[in-house]
């Protein structure tokens, strides 16, 4: 048809639209902005093929994939991987192959391929040195099948497996104390937190959580710490250690860390004695108050024993009182003292 067809201006509208989706989003999409307006779907063709589908384009592609191949090297020390390295090799291929349909392109076979690739590895590494030999001495299939080459050097990339190590994480406790000695004692190897026979948790326990250890725990727990170069006034699991002062001098710690850490368990300590002292005031004015205001209860029953008679139950309302009485007076001492130090 001629373009003054009256059906022209209807397909060429439809041909800008089946454009600008298949465009849309990439970078020559701006190419046919200006013929948006008027739906012209044939001057957006024009413009691209002029723009991004020319022989100077073809040129230009073949120009840039022939120096990743005979150009681009990998030594291994940078960030790039090898995965990605062969990946360029592999891109670079497959444009020579696009632009062989449209211009005459020499497109490398499988065997010139590896070639290149194994003449773009610099490397010293001895684990991709070890993989290219083995690689130039297979003709029947590596040296000859460039995606059987990659699946076989992919493996030995250096900087994968140092990426792989540092980003490793490790969620086990391994703490020794705070004397800044890593754990497993004088000879610096850390150990591997574990149980000891009696259950024990072979770790840093602070000196709260020791004294609440049965006798046989705390017994292994020292042997460990001696066995690890602790002694017991170590804050990590001696009977004697409370912190502040170390095992062997006996001479107060100049470590910041430290002293901070020993402050703030004071410190929870101090409020943890307040909060029961204001347990027991409350408890012990409640009940006192109940004994007072009660109605007379029945006569309780009585135990003899020789000539003296126990009242078992009954707590008389003067002891609860005096209960009372002692533990307001504690409460009044800790505040009085926490005032003092602050």
């Amino acid at each position: 048809m001629t373009h003054i067809h009256p059906l022209y201006k209807v397909d060429n509208g439809l041909v800008y639209d089946m454009i600008e989706s298949a465009v849309r989003g990439h970078d020559v999409a701006a190419t046919i902005a200006p013929f948006r307006r008027t739906r012209d779907g044939r001057g957006a063709l024009l413009a691209l093929k002029s723009q991004h589908a020319g022989k100077a384009i073809y040129d230009q592609l073949v120009k840039e994939a022939e120096s990743v191949l005979k150009n681009r090297q990998w030594s291994g020390t940078t960030s790039i991987t090898l995965q990605q390295h062969m990946g360029l090799h592999r891109k670079a291929f497959i444009t020579l192959s696009e632009c062989a349909e449209q211009i005459p392109v020499d497109v490398p076979n499988e065997r010139a391929r590896v070639t290149y690739l194994l003449d773009s590895l610099t490397t010293t590494d001895p684990n991709v040195l070890a993989a290219m030999a083995a690689v130039r001495q297979d003709e029947v299939d590596k040296r000859v099948n460039f995606e059987s080459s990659f699946t076989f050097l992919a493996p030995t990339c250096p900087v994968t497996a140092k990426a792989a190590k540092k980003g490793r994480v490790s969620f086990d406790a391994n703490v020794s104390g705070t004397n800044g000695k890593p754990q497993g004692g004088l000879g610096g190897d850390r150990e591997k937190p574990g149980k000891g026979a009696s259950g024990v948790a072979l770790r840093y326990h602070k000196f709260a959580e020791f004294k609440n250890l049965p006798k046989d725990q705390q017994d292994e727990l020292d042997e460990w710490n001696k066995a690890n170069g602790r002694g017991k006034g170590d804050k990590g699991g001696g009977k004697g250690g409370k912190g502040g002062k170390r095992g062997s001098g006996g001479s107060p710690c100049n470590d910041p860390t430290k002293k901070l850490k020993s402050m703030i368990s004071e410190m929870e300590a101090r409020q943890t004695k307040m909060y029961e002292a204001m347990a027991d005031v409350q408890t012990t004015s409640i009940a006192a108050i109940q004994a007072t205001t009660a109605s007379p209860a029945p006569s309780p029953r009585g135990v003899t024993v020789g000539a003296a008679t126990a009242t078992i139950g009954v707590t008389p309302p003067e002891v609860m009182f005096e209960r009372a009485n002692v533990a307001m007076l504690k409460l009044t001492g800790i505040l009085k003292s926490k005032e003092k130090k602050a």
